[in-house]
């Protein structure tokens, strides 16, 4: 998971014990190492910065792999992985010698060589901010998907960045501040997903956007935005002879690649589809041996009772976990809230995965396979995100996506809050209120 924190200063000094407390912060995101660099960047206003780095070890376990990683003029801190980084050195940096087994260096190399564009072709995860001395900038980039946080703060005269707001807040001696917006929408819709315009539940503190980098002049002070990398379109063209992806192809090719990795690995089997299907591909391409399976039980599961008949199919044993959705469970769901720094509903999975992470810690596996995500990919859980789908699909112009789910029973009157927005600022006939729709969400 891995945690990066860095401050820059024009024409004052890096508070060290704010900074080595901003760092401590984020010690349950990497409790492998913990390493700072600081120092001064001459000119005519000199800079002075610090980059830090809370390291949980994936690639390359030793010292060497340790961050801020600095090559010649530049210096990275990254949290993440790129699983095809073997294969995009060996296409993109003929000749290249590294000093690491790992990903980081690779990350820097290409950036360094070919721009951060070039990482279109990186298949992984990262958040990351590249020290460039030579070019008097820093650049922090996020992946298509957003999937590791970055925060940031920019005043008159500073710049700082990490990867939690509490590490946040502790550098730059800030109180939170919640924002009215995005607090009204947690109380009427239940969640607090991330803002499209990057801003944050707390005033003033932005993220870095999924896909976007930020570049900040370190002459002129100024911050720059630009989306790097997209998401894939999901649309298939439908002329005849038109080659198609098989969905099994692209599950397999997904789980094999998750599996790089110099710790244990191990699989989270809910007993639902998602996690069943990543136990049968690693049974049918022979690499269930070396994944240690966990299971949840509450004591009247009927996923865990499928779970049970999954292994048992494929000849394979779990550590079952013992789910307690009471005071024990409680507990673990406000450390969720206070790791993630964020409100979450009181749902089941929230509930149950810090008992199953936690098994997973105490025998030693850092590598963690589930199903999460799918059910955003593929519709599941309708009453939960269905508001949510239709209420961007009808912002997004997908108009007759939308009126195919009307026309299927999926919108009604007084549907969730998401769908309420969207029937506010519809002029699409079916979508008015007063449109006749029988079926519940």
């Amino acid at each position: 998971m891995c945690g990066l924190i860095a401050t820059f200063s024009r024409g004052g000094v890096v508070d060290a014990v704010r900074f080595r407390e901003g760092l401590a912060r984020l010690s349950h995101r990497g409790p492998d190492a913990s390493c700072i660099e600081m120092g001064v960047i001459p000119g005519c206003q000199p800079i002075e910065y610090g980059l830090g780095h809370a390291r949980l070890s994936i690639l390359d376990l030793e010292a060497r792999a340790n961050q801020p990683f600095r090559s010649g003029g530049r210096t990275i801190i990254y949290n993440g992985e790129i699983y095809n980084f073997r294969a995009l050195a060996q296409r993109l940096l003929p000749g290249f010698v590294p000093r690491t087994t790992g990903d980081t260096e690779v990350l820097l190399a290409v950036a360094a060589a070919h721009g951060l564009a070039a990482l279109t072709a990186a298949n992984g995860m990262w958040a990351f901010a590249i020290l460039d001395r030579a070019a008097r900038r820093v650049i922090f980039g996020r992946d298509a998907y957003g999937k590791k946080p970055l925060f940031y703060v920019h005043t008159a005269d500073g710049f700082s960045a990490a990867s939690g707001l509490g590490a946040l807040l502790a550098l730059t001696g800030r109180r939170p501040s919640p924002g009215r917006e995005h607090l009204i929408r947690f109380l009427a819709a239940g969640w607090l997903f991330p803002d499209p315009s990057g801003s944050t539940h707390l005033a003033d503190i932005r993220e870095v956007r999924p896909g976007h980098c930020l570049t900040l002049c370190l002459d002129t002070w100024t911050v720059t935005e630009e989306r790097v990398w997209s998401l894939p379109s999901g649309r298939r063209t439908a002329d005849a002879g038109a080659a198609h992806e098989d969905l099994g192809d692209i599950l397999r090719q997904a789980v094999e690649e998750r599996l790089v990795s110099d710790r244990p690995v191990g699989l989270l089997l809910s007993g639902g589809v998602d996690s069943s299907l990543i136990l049968s591909i690693l049974a049918a391409t022979g690499r269930l041996e070396g994944v240690g399976c966990y299971t949840g039980e509450a004591g009247k599961s009927e996923d865990s009772r499928y779970a049970r008949a999954c292994l048992e199919r494929v000849g394979a044993k779990a550590r079952e976990v013992p789910l307690d959705y009471g005071a024990v469970g409680l507990r673990q769901f406000l450390d969720v809230c206070r790791h993630q720094e964020k409100p979450f509903p009181l749902i089941g999975n929230v509930l149950g995965l810090p008992a199953l992470y936690a098994a997973m810690a105490e025998d030693g596996v850092r590598v963690a396979l589930d199903g999460t995500g799918a059910d955003e990919l593929f519709g599941g859980y309708w009453a939960r995100y269905g508001g949510l789908a239709l209420r961007d699909g009808h912002r997004a112009g997908a108009s007759a996506w939308v009126e195919r789910l009307a026309d299927a029973g999926f919108v009604k009157q007084g549907p969730v809050p998401p769908v309420r927005e969207a029937l506010a600022e519809s002029e699409l006939p079916f979508l008015r209120p007063d449109a006749r729709r029988s079926v519940s969400l």
